[in-house]
């Protein structure tokens, strides 16, 4: 199996900050921009590659190296040679930063997959890994201590305890991955299974539904029926919540560089984006407290320069980027982020109007007193107190009560009506 991953993480950020020494931006001309927009909307384009400060800027750390990675456990342990190629970054909008570490096997699909899954765990990666984390983390991990908003909290630890904080939301890095395999491999229904257990980091051959310890049937064609993209009859894909797989056999290389650069480097990463910035706005939201007004100002910003609900001309584009859609999950968890913030949002506004009300009343009672003198005093005026009741603190004390009583069956009245 030839097999081409990219481990994707991401954290929040300090504004402004620009990646340095080895990391090269990556700049798309304006030929690549305009073939580009031939395919893909110009202003999902434009936000990819930095076409302004509102968009993602890429940065490129070429590595170059292989690296033993070690695998299985006990008596099965073994050592796989892996090639890493570059890791990305990805400066976001909003101080969120990702990024990418491409890895590339020619191996056993099991080989494969025990691979994938070792890496893929950030907290336990220096346990066996301490090579691969030096060689394809480090980088990142440096940029993480310099620009990252929470770097300060880990002053003076390893670097153990620093890689599980390059995924700020959760505790793997996700995963998008191209693997062909030979007509033999690809085996009819067999290109089904294989798929599943890719999607799914699994051991090859581990599903198998008649045994305790295996994945169910009832989960298997749900998982297919409800993630699985079939187009051709060479190729399929399958969009769960932590990966996107893309298995093929007989494919081209024009088909597989379409499927690192457009649907890897443009689909999934936005869609990955949008789905780590809802993280965020659901921990500031729930953890944080932060005013759900100014939440909703700036999702509503975000909503407009960092979403896009279709984003090429052309079909196939627009079915997998559907399917990565569906399942990362992003519109059910963007309806539910949006309806609580609004929520909350017209509650405290409702809260807010009560107290200003409160005052309001508080205040009106204390000038009532000032217009019960003074309309006592007119009466006064009017009719001498002293002349008609006999005495002036009497017809004061008689008319003040009489107009207090008044205003104060007025206000009960209107209050309890109003409930």
């Amino acid at each position: 199996m030839k097999y081409t991953g990219f481990l994707c993480g991401a954290f929040a950020t300090k504004a402004g900050f620009e990646p340095q020494a080895e990391w090269q931006p990556v700049i798309m001309s304006d030929a690549e921009r305009e073939s580009c927009s031939n395919y893909y909307y110009p202003e999902f384009v434009d936000f990819n590659f930095g076409a302004n400060q509102n968009s993602i800027h890429r940065y490129i750390y070429n590595i170059g190296s292989n690296v033993d990675v070690v695998v299985g456990f006990g008596a099965s342990e073994r050592k796989v040679s892996t090639y890493v190629d570059n890791i990305t970054l990805y400066k976001a909008p909003f101080g969120l930063t990702l990024f990418s570490v491409r890895v590339d096997l020619d191996c056993t699909p099991n080989d494969v997959t025990a691979v994938v899954s070792r890496l893929r765990g950030v907290d336990s990666i220096a346990l066996k890994n301490s090579a691969f984390a030096k060689l394809a983390l480090d980088p990142v991990l440096d940029i993480y201590r310099f620009y990252a908003l929470n770097a300060s909290q880990c002053v003076g630890k390893g670097n153990e305890a620093l890689y599980s904080r390059l995924v700020e939301y959760g505790n793997k890095l996700k995963l998008f991955q191209v693997a062909t395999v030979t007509a033999e491999q690809w085996g009819g229904d067999n290109s089904d299974e294989l798929l599943f257990e890719l999607g799914t980091v699994a051991p090859i051959g581990s599903y198998r539904p008649d045994e305790d310890f295996s994945s169910s049937k009832s989960y298997f064609d749900t998982i297919m029926k409800e993630g699985r993209v079939s187009v051709f009859n060479n190729w399929k894909a399958l969009s769960l919540f932590d990966t996107f797989t893309m298995l093929g056999h007989d494919v081209t290389a024009g088909n597989i560089s379409n499927w690192i650069d457009n649907y890897f480097g443009m689909l999934y990463i936005s869609e990955l984006y949008v789905k780590f910035y809802l993280f965020r706005l659901n921990n500031d939201f729930r953890i944080y407290h932060k005013s759900a007004g100014k939440l909703l100002e700036q999702f509503d910003e975000f909503e407009y320069g960092c979403w896009f609900d279709n984003v090429s001309y052309n079909f196939l584009p627009r079915l997998i980027h559907r399917a990565m859609e569906s399942g990362l999950e992003i519109l059910p968890e963007k309806q539910r982020l949006y309806q609580m913030l609004a929520q909350q949002k017209d509650k405290r506004e409702k809260d807010d109007d009560q107290r200003m009300n409160n005052l309001l009343f508080y205040l009106t009672l204390f000038t009532t007193f000032s217009m019960v003198w003074d309309a006592s005093s007119l009466f006064n005026e009017m009719y001498p107190f002293e002349t008609y009741i006999g005495s002036n603190i009497a017809g004061f004390r008689l008319v003040s009560y009489s107009l207090l009583l008044v205003i104060l069956l007025l206000i009960v009245i209107t209050r309890f009506r109003r409930k």
